[in-house]
């Protein structure tokens, strides 16, 4: 039992961790298109374009009135949302740590 507690411990660490340095690296690029348009005051940014939303992404439900969809309102934060390619590292993560922490247990018995 302690193994699944660690695993989903290590997997909601590394689900935080990800976000974490999504949510970096797009403060990053909008700094960089600021200075971008700072520097460019003639240019016509496009304030249509919004980088957090792509094209395929569902904002408006089925009567098109613009209000958001009731299933993308309600996110519970208590899910796992691990994608399936970060699935293999966050997994290598919690071996390491598995692996850690039983070291740990020999030394100290």
């Amino acid at each position: 039992m302690p193994d699944v507690e660690l695993l989903v411990d290590t997997l909601y660490k590394y689900q935080q961790k990800h976000e974490d340095s999504v949510e970096v690296e797009r403060k990053r690029m909008e700094a960089e298109e600021n200075e971008e348009n700072e520097n460019n005051p003639d240019g016509n940014p496009n304030p249509t374009a919004d980088p957090r939303r792509t094209s395929n992404e569902a904002t408006i439900n089925a009567n098109g009135d613009g209000q958001a969809s009731h299933e993308e309102e309600e996110v519970d934060e208590n899910k796992l949302r691990l994608d399936a390619e970060l699935l293999t590292p966050a997994l290598r993560e919690f071996h390491k740590e598995r692996e850690e922490r039983d070291l740990t247990k020999e030394y100290m018995n």
